[in-house]
């Protein structure tokens, strides 16, 4: 049922942002957006489960302005790690730091849940 929740509401919000960027000029390619959402989405249930509903937001807004800190370029590994949400699509690094955030957030909320 968490899982299932949680899988809903990141499909929501990128049929939304994929759904804005047709109708709008796109600044963004549809993998950049689905790999961030993926990312950002597992971020904020890890959030959840370590911070509670109230704070969830903060994991996905904190790494979010670390990019805005960091810059992008670089050929450091922890660069690369740091600045994952604007890597290009193409960044093996970039997907996979995504994609682990993303499966580790859906795992820990869908067996612990949200911390009251």
């Amino acid at each position: 049922e968490r899982a299932a929740h949680l899988l809903l509401d990141v499909g929501l919000v990128a049929a939304l942002l994929l759904a804005a960027g047709r109708v709008a000029d796109p600044i963004a390619p549809d993998a950049f957006v689905l790999r961030d959402v993926l990312g950002l989405g597992g971020l904020a249930a890890l959030g959840a489960v370590l911070f509670g509903a109230r704070a969830a937001w903060a994991p996905p807004v904190g790494w979010a302005g670390v990019t805005l800190v960091v810059p992008p370029t670089g050929d450091h590994w922890l660069t690369r790690l740091l600045t994952w949400p604007v890597q290009p699509t193409g960044t093996t690094s970039a997907t996979t730091t995504a994609v682990v955030l993303g499966c580790a957030g859906l795992l820990a909320y869908s067996w612990f849940g949200c911390r009251r």
